[in-house]
């Protein structure tokens, strides 16, 4: 089954960034090697702190919303309830990711499995295209070979 997650980064700074994918540990990955020009890669912001899991990617893209829409303060606190140093998740993911992404290591926080709340009714968003690795370098690369006009 197919599973979608909502995740939270923080940088060393506190700057955070609310995010949603289908594979989570190849976004975290993407993020901290900064593949994927943005906001993240400007700030710095590379350290998993939180996430839940979804059955549906319509919950984790309302999920996402919400998250988006609080404020800074709401966001620590959740992190906290669940992260109280607020660990990076994904450093020992090597050894402690299993096949379905889920964690499994002692120290970190099971991941929630989210109820499915009302959906989206104002309007239905396009999926969220998968960028694999390979890809997203390629963009990358291309993004910053001396050609592409620098903005």
């Amino acid at each position: 089954m197919k599973q979608f997650y909502v995740y939270i980064l923080a940088s060393a700074s506190g700057v955070m960034y609310v995010g949603f994918t289908n594979d989570l540990e190849r976004r975290v990955h993407e993020h901290k090697l900064k593949l994927v020009p943005g906001f993240s890669a400007q700030y710095n912001v590379d350290r998993l702190v939180h996430y839940e899991v979804f059955e549906r990617a319509i919950d984790g893209i309302t999920r996402e919303k919400q998250l988006k829409g609080w404020s800074r303060a709401k966001k620590r606190d959740l992190v906290s309830q669940h992260n109280v140093r607020w660990h990076d998740l994904s450093e020992d993911w090597d050894d402690t990711i299993n096949v379905t992404g889920t964690m499994s290591h002692a120290d970190a926080p099971a991941p929630t499995t989210a109820r499915h709340p009302e959906p989206m009714t104002t309007r239905h968003p396009e999926p969220a295209r998968d960028l694999g690795v390979k890809e997203a370098v390629s963009d990358t690369e291309i993004l910053r070979s001396p050609e592409a006009p620098s903005g």
